[in-house]
């Protein structure tokens, strides 16, 4: 289980905001404020990069069983043939693919 540090009132978290988001700008890994109603967790504040983060490993997650489960069927597509019905064409030698890369 995570270490999430100690809430803080909710009073305590809006005086010092200001505070809270200088310190986030300071440091983008800063560890994140929880804040409530009699020092009970009922929200957070964090750095953005951390919360764009958290997103990109959720996705990562939500899209993780249809990929194993095109792994597992055989499905799915070679980069080439996804440039080809992207109409991208062009892509395949300047992103290293293809036999057009592959020749020279």
């Amino acid at each position: 289980m995570l270490d999430l540090p100690q809430p803080i009132t909710t009073i305590e978290a809006r005086s010092g905001l200001s505070a809270i988001l200088g310190r986030f700008r300071a440091d983008a890994t800063a560890q994140p404020v929880v804040f409530g109603n009699h020092r009970r967790a009922e929200a957070v504040v964090m750095p953005f990069a951390q919360f764009e983060r958290m997103l990109e490993i959720v996705e990562d997650q939500t899209i993780a069983p249809t990929v194993a489960e095109r792994i597992a069927s055989g499905g799915g597509r070679d980069f080439d043939e996804l440039l080809d019905d992207l109409g991208m064409h062009e892509l395949k030698s300047e992103a290293g693919h293809g036999s057009a890369t592959q020749a020279q």
